[in-house]
């Protein structure tokens, strides 16, 4: 049984609950309002957390206070020091109460951001999105194309015509080319080829080449940039060793990996 002495919101006022019925219809409203909230909190405190215990060899079963006060000098700013301590505390709350409903506050959230981006060391791009890119020459047909699609559930390939780089295939590439023929007499995909979707794709510059060193926050910046100043709507940043075209793939950057590295 839940015991709620006192829980305050602006549509939540004073509840006195006798019957676990109610108390579930609480809860749930509760969670929906703030749950996006509070695993924000925990994620980028752990992430501190975990980095501290790795740089010092800090115990697992030692406090999460004692390890904010190892870390201490790690801290940019004695304010971010200090309120990380209650942070601790308040990550302690949060996980080992289940007789409790915490709220977070959006302004904890945006402190406990900040503080995290200014003591996480930055991560590079290769690091993080380091991987094999599926590529295709510009003869390859769509019926392979759509075999991979189909496979490895992703739809972002760029394209070679021996070994220069002449364009990237998207899903709305392919979606509009089959729109356009669709009236038309049944045809085989395996006479589609890669150019042929190329041809077709509307924005011709949907993809940049960046340097491995280049940072996280540097990747979001560039599809943040072209977003904010009416530029080419980017599909991808491919990643090679010195953000040249005619380098090795090392990687590919989505928009939708930035949206879930967020």
């Amino acid at each position: 049984m839940v015991n709620f002495r006192k829980f305050q919101h602006p549509n939540l006022n004073h509840y006195h609950l006798t019957k676990d019925y109610d108390i579930n219809i609480l809860i749930v409203e509760v969670i929906t309002m703030y749950s996006n909230n509070i695993h924000t909190f925990i994620k980028l405190y752990n992430e501190i957390d975990e980095f501290l215990r790795s740089k010092y060899r800090i115990d697992t079963n030692e406090g999460f206070s004692n390890v904010i006060r190892i870390g201490k000098n790690d801290f940019k700013q004695d304010d971010d020091y200090y309120k990380m301590i209650t942070f601790a505390k308040l990550r302690n709350l949060i996980t080992h109460n289940n007789d409790m409903i915490v709220e977070i506050h959006p302004k904890v959230v945006n402190s406990m951001m900040r503080i995290h981006k200014n003591f996480m060391p930055s991560q590079s791009v290769f690091s993080k999105f380091n991987r094999k890119v599926t590529t295709f020459e510009t003869n390859d047909n769509l019926t392979d194309i759509l075999r991979v699609i189909k496979e490895m559930d992703y739809s972002q390939f760029p394209v070679y015509q021996e070994k220069q780089f002449v364009g990237l295939i998207t899903e709305n590439g392919i979606t509009k080319w089959l729109a356009k023929n669709f009236e038309e007499q049944i045809f085989s995909t395996d006479y589609i080829t890669a150019w042929d979707i190329l041809e077709i794709e509307e924005n011709k510059d949907n993809v940049v080449f960046i340097d491995r060193n280049l940072t996280v926050e540097d990747a979001k910046d560039i599809f943040s940039f072209h977003l904010r100043n009416g530029k080419p709507t980017l599909d991808a940043l491919l990643i090679t060793h010195s953000g040249k075209n005619t380098e090795e793939l090392l990687g590919i950057i989505t928009r939708w990996d930035v949206i879930e590295s967020e």
